[in-house]
């Protein structure tokens, strides 16, 4: 069993020479398959090229970065492509006549990794929920995301600072840089994973994709999660995340609910579901179990 990064010249580099945070992430992901599919001879990709690849027959895809949820020129030269930005209720429509969706190809779902835990060869864990110091958090691009900006900076801020939320410890900042991190302002990758450890909420907007990084580090940092409505991938199915409309007007509703004194119990199990979804469905085990069940069908 081989596994390739595919760079933008289309050359093969073993995929433990890839420098990218996913490819570290699918490189324990492919420490686990090997356990399961051992002296196998499959050959796997990972790419971020949707149009062309070195070769094709019988290898098996993993696509990095479509956040744009479209179908790669070359899925009926390959075995299997496993990719990111999935949803069984996206279609693709090639004419005014043909509307297909994922389902009519041989492309799988791949839920996106907790990139940020994977900066730094560092350790965390989280804190118990209850004696966690941050109740919100987000940071990053505010340009990516104009409606939650707009509500935020003008809506709810206000609320933190002299309205009902104001004894709230809310860690909310805005940059133009990915999460914030910039170095004038003494913030580094690590800062990033370590607040959403020690936090309750993780506020989740959409950026260019509705789905982002942030979802998946905050299951596993154990945060309630409050986002905008995920597709319809499997492993979205039934998780027990807050939704708000695109303009996140309902943002203080549901913080109302959570707030509640009579809600400490269900806050606390919910912070426990979020660390089992972790572990059922996201984690490097979990997604290599769910790769292997449908490799298996495709040998």
């Amino acid at each position: 069993m081989r596994a390739y990064y595919i760079d933008a010249n289309l050359e093969k580099v073993p995929l433990e020479q890839s420098e990218s945070l996913e490819t570290k992430y699918l490189l324990k992901v492919f420490d686990y398959i090997k356990q399961v599919l051992p002296g196998n001879n499959l050959e796997f990709y990972v790419t971020a090229n949707k149009a062309q690849l070195p070769e094709y027959k019988d290898k098996i895809v993993f696509l990095l970065g479509d956040e744009h949820y479209t179908v790669p020129t070359y899925y009926n030269k390959v075995k299997l492509i496993f990719k990111n930005y999935f949803g069984e209720d996206i279609e693709f429509t090639n004419n005014l006549k043909k509307i297909r969706k994922y389902k009519d190809f041989n492309i799988y779902g791949m839920p996106l990794p907790p990139v940020a835990y994977y900066n730094e060869d560092f350790k965390i864990s989280p804190m118990p929920f209850e004696e966690r110091p941050i109740d919100i958090l987000f940071r990053g691009n505010g340009n990516s995301r104009p409606e939650f900006y707009s509500y935020i900076t003008e809506k709810f801020v206000p609320l933190v600072k002299e309205g009902r939320f104001k004894k709230l410890k809310c860690n909310i900042s805005f940059g133009t840089k990915f999460r914030d991190i910039d170095s004038s302002n003494g913030r580094d990758p690590t800062t990033f994973v370590t607040e959403m450890a020690i936090s309750k909420i993780c506020l989740c907007p959409r950026g260019t994709s509705v789905e982002t990084f942030r979802h998946t580090e905050a299951l596993r940092s154990g945060c309630i999660i409050i986002s905008e409505k995920l597709p319809e991938a499997e492993y979205y199915k039934d998780c027990p995340f807050y939704i708000v409309d695109k303009q996140w007007t309902r943002l203080p509703q549901i913080l109302d609910e959570i707030f509640n004194p009579d809600n400490e119990e269900k806050n606390l199990n919910m912070h426990k579901k979020m660390l089992q979804l972790w572990e059922d469905r996201f984690s490097e085990k979990a997604v290599a179990n769910n790769i292997v069940s449908i490799v298996k069908k495709y040998l």
